[in-house]
């Protein structure tokens, strides 16, 4: 029971991990997208862009 309890524990784990990692890269791919956006179009950065 403590093994198969243990492994439980493991595979949710693992999955939030998963989860959390990729909500992180995507905000991550939003910064690195409204960045470069600006430094494209050299303008100040006032307002973040709506198309996001």
């Amino acid at each position: 029971m403590v093994r198969f309890a243990d492994t439980k524990t493991l595979i949710v784990s693992e999955e939030l991990l998963l989860k959390t990692s990729l909500l992180n890269l995507n905000g991550f791919i939003e910064i690195f997208i409204v960045l470069v956006y600006h430094r494209n179009t050299k303008r100040e950065m006032l307002s973040p862009p709506y198309w996001i």
